[in-house]
């Protein structure tokens, strides 16, 4: 079972670490074991961790100490966590060198910019004219605003499949200037930055600003957990491999094929445990070879053999509570076939 840490505030006045509820039980519900990290001040014990750790969640909290962006506070600047900070952002750094998966939430995307050279806008009512509400006033799991998922080459956009997404809001501060090997993936109507991630392709180091964990009624968000389990519970496996290595016995496609089968039972499970009645599984190309038919909850329905496949569209329109298509395409100038991520639709 992968180890996977998330951070946790600080309350000086009551001398407590917290956490809220919903972080480590998204990490649990996606396969993870998750390992709450209070902001320790021993440097190498923060390295030790990170070794043992299969992969990381930056959570929400307090704001970021502009000192780590050589700015200095304005007024609006909110409360800090001054040990948070100095542990989020060494911890941050060792693993990334250790190419280990990262998913920064709300703060956590801050921090991510900030360790490795970013800087934030440390209140955006007072740095924007006519800014959104970015601090709503509406239950944790209301999408307030709209955002535009703007580089299609990127994790972010793969997970989610569409360019508009709405999403829940509660943060003041924001990415300013973009770190050194990330790019932008997601903006908000009003310039807003939503969502980075970095340029290496070799690694899931994913920043979102919003709360996926507040909005596991739609599996497509429970899908950011579900990926930072599955890299690190793969040892970076990511599932494309060539279909010339289907032979029986050969490793390699046995663990994407695995891989695989743990996404498709976190979103069945994350499915079912948010109202959904029926969760069918299709593959319309391989009959169910993708994957490990033995390992697939059985709560799902199957539609392969002599019941004939539906396509994406026949999906959506039918009236299932999720329809999950495991598939493969083709590699960009070749012949081969690789095995694709699962595209999840909620209808």
């Amino acid at each position: 079972m992968a180890l996977i840490g998330v951070t946790m505030s600080y309350d000086y006045n009551k001398n407590q670490a917290k956490i809220n509820e919903n972080f480590f039980r998204t990490i649990e519900l996606a396969g993870g074991l998750p390992v709450c990290i209070p902001p320790i001040r021993n440097e190498a014990a923060l390295k030790d961790l990170s070794e043992k750790l299969d992969g990381i969640v930056l959570s929400g909290g307090p704001d970021v100490d502009p000192m780590h962006y050589n700015e200095k506070p304005i007024p609006q600047l909110g409360n800090i966590d001054p040990d948070r900070d100095t542990a989020e952002i060494l911890i941050t750094r060792e693993m990334f060198e250790l190419k280990k998966p990262i998913l920064g939430i709300c703060r956590g995307m801050q921090v991510l910019n900030v360790a490795f050279g970013g800087t934030l806008i440390q209140d955006v009512t007072a740095h924007l004219e006519n800014p959104l509400k970015h601090e709503q006033d509406a239950p944790r799991w209301y999408k307030s605003h709209e955002i535009e998922i703007c580089e299609e080459d990127s994790i972010v956009f793969r997970l989610f499949g569409h360019r508009k997404l709405r999403v829940n809001s509660f943060h003041h501060q924001a990415i300013k200037e973009v770190a050194p090997g990330f790019k932008i993936c997601a903006i908000a109507p009003d310039g807003i930055i939503e969502a980075i991630e970095s340029i290496d392709k070799d690694r899931f180091c994913v920043g979102v600003q919003w709360h996926p964990e507040e909005m596991l009624c739609e599996p497509r968000f429970f899908r950011l957990f579900m990926k930072i389990y599955i890299s690190a519970d793969m040892e970076g496996i990511s599932g494309v491999v060539s279909m010339q290595q289907t032979e029986p016995g050969n490793s390699e496609y046995e663990r994407a094929r695995r891989m695989m089968t743990k996404e498709v039972n976190a979103v069945i499970e994350a499915a079912f445990d948010n109202g959904a009645k029926e969760v069918v599984v299709n593959d319309s190309h391989n009959n169910m070879d993708n994957i490990l038919i033995e390992e697939l909850d059985s709560r799902a329905s199957l539609i392969s053999g002599d019941r004939k496949p539906l396509s994406m569209m026949e999906g959506i329109d039918q009236s299932f509570d999720a329809v999950f298509f495991v598939g493969y395409h083709a590699r960009a100038g070749s012949s081969e076939s690789i095995i694709d991520h699962t595209y999840t639709f909620r209808v």
